[in-house]
């Protein structure tokens, strides 16, 4: 699936893999190699850019607090610690 398969899809029926985000660590410190790997080569593929370690650690880290700010928000209560400043 693809951004804009998200972008236009329905927001009525949550998608399947929504369940996973309370899997996630939605607040960790650091990523790990392979997740910073991981999440390079998806970002290269949808937008043909290649982007640093940093970058990716930061646009990563805030992709996860707002993953974890919709999945608190879905079970009732957000931890405004985590929201951005």
């Amino acid at each position: 699936m693809t951004l804009a398969d998200l972008a236009s899809s329905s927001v009525s029926t949550p998608p399947p893999y929504l369940a996973m985000v309370g899997l996630m660590n939605t607040q960790p410190q650091q990523l790990s190699r392979e997740s910073i790997d991981d999440f390079k080569a998806i970002y290269e593929e949808e937008f043909g850019e290649v982007l640093s370690d940093d970058e990716v650690q930061a646009i990563a880290m805030r992709l996860l607090r707002f993953f974890g700010i919709l999945h608190k928000e879905t079970s009732g209560s957000v931890d405004a610690s985590i929201l951005p400043r």
